[in-house]
């Protein structure tokens, strides 16, 4: 095991200046980036704060957000910067915890690596190593920020302050809890009957929240987590794990020939940086036990595959380990053509990552699935504000940026916020319906009235009240037979 550097004010002051800088950085380059999921924690939030109650229609009380904290989070967003402005304060506010990420490992890996080593892999994982600029506008980075907080103050002996940064990150998004178990298992080992005020703590954070939504919604688990579980099979979220990863070493689609041999190196340098680090640091462990943890979590529950952001802290974790596996000679090589080697080398896809990162950015607003959909949604949303009474129903796949936007009740057929989405149409209230072209066979039969388009994203808009005579009730064509 080796020993740790000595702390130094110097130290300190420079890594906090390291950390505002690159704060400010994240900020300005990746303040605009959306997503729609996100917009339903941040219409919880409105709603909130408008006095409508913790709802994302008024007068139902569906938890469809698998973030509560940043559900809350949103409502003091909307107190200072208005509907308007949310947005954007909340992308900053998930910069912010990215920044807060990358400092948190280089404390949590400068036992092990070295400072110059620990450096490196924190200025990669700022630099976008983990593709982390796709998820600023989610609640991601804030929850997985006061988990590595937690790790250090952990690591650090200070189990009181570790417990109360984990569960406040499990109040921000729950799967942040599996953090939390193996922290408190480390807790245990150590300090063994003295474990009580840490577990006592972290037990008085973390249990209000679920008793106020067993209360407010009928049950502690989220609309939005049970309309997802299971929609893949093992064999394909399998792949998805062993895969998805890759692509944060990757700016391009791996062949299919190469998946299995890259995947193997991968995931051996992986397990190499994971051995190194515990090796090295023995209260380093729960870092990767963490990666492991959350992965195998979500291969049992298995959600969409193209909701990547669910495994964001594994692909950080497996990411680190890799890089702790390169930046490993960094300290304790006995040849220095091999801490030479090692320190190009994480320089080398430092500098990659940096310049995806920054093309990212310029290039969002003409992508597909970033500024395309939200722009697209956006004008779906000006338009229902003028042709839509307050009390018309639409129907979509998305309803957050609609939702938010226009202040219409939606209907979710993906289920996040509407329990049973499949009767849309038997209703008077029930007129409009809005689909991208990925989802245009929800909407057959119906003629669209309107169309919005940005960087190929195309909304087609139907309004039922415009249908033929005869054609309603309407009914989603995905509706399943009824039982026998």
């Amino acid at each position: 095991m080796s020993p740790a550097p000595t702390t130094t004010r110097t130290e300190i002051a420079l890594a906090a200046a390291a950390t505002l800088a690159t704060a400010l950085v994240l900020s300005l380059a990746f303040h605009h980036f959306r997503c729609d999921d996100a917009y339903i924690s941040y219409r919880y939030g409105v709603n909130l704060a408008r006095g409508l109650g913790l709802v994302f229609n008024p007068g139902e009380r569906v938890m469809g957000s698998t973030a509560p904290g940043h559900a809350l989070l949103s409502a003091g967003a909307y107190a200072v910067a208005g509907l308007d402005g949310l947005p954007a304060l909340m992308s900053v506010i998930g910069c912010l915890g990215w920044a807060a990420e990358a400092a948190a490992l280089y404390w949590l890996l400068r036992s092990a690596l070295g400072r110059a080593g620990a450096a490196g892999v924190a200025a990669c994982v700022a630099a976008g190593a983990a593709l982390s600029m796709d998820h600023v506008a989610l609640e991601t980075h804030l929850a997985v920020s006061l988990v590595l907080w937690g790790m250090v103050a952990a690591r650090a002996g200070r189990w009181t302050p570790a417990a109360a940064l984990l569960a406040v990150a499990g109040f921000v998004r729950p799967d942040a809890y599996l953090a939390g178990g193996l922290v408190a298992a480390a807790c245990a080992a150590e300090r063994r009957l003295a474990a009580w005020r840490p577990a006592a703590v972290f037990l008085g954070l973390s249990l209000p929240w679920p008793a106020f939504a067993w209360w407010h919604f009928g049950s502690p688990l989220p609309q939005s987590a049970a309309a997802k579980v299971g929609t893949a099979t093992v064999a394909e979220y399998a792949r998805h794990l062993l895969t998805y990863p890759l692509q944060a070493f990757s700016p391009a689609d791996v062949p299919e020939g190469a998946l299995v041999p890259l995947a193997a190196v991968a995931w051996g340098l992986a397990a190499s940086g994971a051995v190194v680090l515990v090796r090295r640091d023995r209260r380093a462990w729960p870092l990767p036990a963490w990666g492991v943890a959350h992965l195998a979590a979500y291969l049992f529950l298995r959600p969409y595959t193209s909701h990547v952001w669910h495994v964001y802290p594994g692909v950080l974790v497996f990411t680190v380990l890799v890089l702790s596996a390169i930046a490993a000679p960094i300290r304790g090589a006995a040849r220095p053509a091999a801490r030479i080697a090692a320190i190009a080398a994480v320089t080398v896809l430092g500098l990659a990552w940096f310049l995806r990162s920054a093309t990212a950015s310029a290039e969002y607003d003409a992508t597909y699935w970033g500024g395309g959909r939200d722009r697209a949604y956006r004008a779906t949303a000006a338009y229902l504000i003028d042709h839509a009474k307050p009390t018309d129903v639409v129907a979509s796949v998305e309803v957050g940026t609609i939702g938010y936007y226009s202040d219409l009740p939606m209907y979710d057929w993906g289920g996040l916020v509407t329990p049973e989405p499949f009767d849309f149409g038997t209703r008077p209230e029930h007129r409009f319906v809005a689909v991208d072209r990925l989802y245009v066979w929800k909407a057959r039969g119906l003629h669209p009235v309107a169309e919005f388009r940005h960087a190929d994203f195309a909304v087609l808009v139907c309004d039922l009240a415009s249908e033929p005579p005869g054609t309603r009730p309407w009914r989603s064509p995905d509706r399943p037979p009824p039982r026998p």
